[in-house]
């Protein structure tokens, strides 16, 4: 299993500009969906209403007046990660908005929301055993065309790894030829190992714009080589699961490649709190409360004041347990608004 290429294949920005700067961009799309322009489309992703196609291959997202508050959205695929390199995706990004939106964008506009780095092995998908998958991620799920496996998820949200037949792929998708040109290979089987990064894994490694990432990749895949692995299982709990040998030849690689690391490390941050969703869980246990406690008492009758004398016994009961937890939780809070 020999790696034939490896690189980003899809990125996304969020462009932070003015509402004002915002709806002038919503105005011009108007203008140029009502002058019959082929490259703006009345339709767009996550909340976006318009599309522009731009000739380098970018994709440029514009919200509804309602959402101007939303900023732009911006991704690159396949092609446009291709034709060029990872230094120049921002100064094409700020090429593509002035060309077709007349917008100037400033340095600190721009943020990554998420890369997908590919990895294109010369082999057809690896044999492994399902107890062999060790990863953080707990979601899995297993491909299938019919009886045949076409490749793996692990994980969810912020962390994702693919892992599927990229010739086939390819050809489904009329895109082939151009992955052979990448490759420079003919062979029957090509395995892609992709992984997935969204906001919140970005910034716990400080990641805002292309060059922070180039500086932490090699962290990056140091993590992400240890967020999953293929091991062979062992008896014995107290000894290291040896790698697959596959994986192995896989990390190796990976390891050898000129990625840059400064040390970065990966710092789960604290999160502000969702009063709603406390309150509403809240009143959720309540209705649960009152529910058992009628079901015991065999009682048909919601007795909310019941069940509010009886939280508030329980609470005096244990009240030094919840002080107890109660500034912990407070610091969180209170670090989570000032990070």
């Amino acid at each position: 299993m020999e790696l034939l290429s490896y690189g980003f294949d899809t990125i996304h920005y969020h462009v932070r500009v003015s509402t004002d700067d915002v709806a002038a961009c919503v105005h011009h799309c108007d203008k140029l969906i009502a002058g019959g322009a082929t490259h703006v489309y009345d339709s767009g992703v996550n909340g976006y209403r318009y599309t522009i196609q731009c000739d380098n291959g970018l994709k440029l997202y514009v919200p509804s007046m309602e959402g101007l508050h939303m900023g732009l959205w911006v991704i690159g695929g396949a092609a446009f990660c291709l034709s060029y390199s990872p230094e120049d995706y921002e100064s094409q990004i700020d090429a593509a908005c002035f060309s077709k939106l007349s917008l100037r964008l400033r340095m600190d506009s721009y943020v990554l929301r998420r890369f997908d780095l590919r990895f294109d092995m010369a082999s057809s998908l690896p044999e492994f055993e399902r107890d062999q998958i060790v990863s953080r991620g707990r979601y899995r799920q297993f491909h299938y065309d019919g009886d045949d496996f076409t490749g793996l998820t692990v994980g969810k949200g912020d962390v994702v790894f693919r892992m599927y037949d990229k010739i086939a792929e390819a050809t489904a998708h009329g895109t082939v030829d151009r992955w052979r040109d990448v490759w420079s290979y003919d062979g029957s089987h090509v395995s892609r190992f992709e992984f997935q990064l969204r906001k919140d894994f970005l910034k716990q490694f400080g990641i805002e714009r292309m060059a922070d990432l180039l500086k932490r990749q090699g962290d990056v895949m140091e993590y992400l080589c240890g967020w999953l692995c293929f091991a062979y299982t062992q008896s014995r709990k107290d000894v290291d699961r040896p790698l697959v040998a596959w994986w192995q030849r896989f990390v190796e690689q990976v390891r050898c490649l000129p990625f840059e690391c400064i040390g970065a490390v990966r710092q789960v941050l604290p999160k502000l709190p969702n009063v709603r969703q406390l309150v509403d869980q809240t009143m959720g246990l309540v209705s649960s409360l009152a529910a058992a406690w009628a079901f015991v008492d065999g009682s048909e009758a919601y007795d909310y004041v019941g069940v509010v004398n009886q939280v508030v016994k329980l609470i005096d009961h244990h009240r030094s347990k919840l002080e107890d937890t109660f500034q912990p939780k407070l610091v969180r809070y209170k670090q989570a608004a000032f990070s």
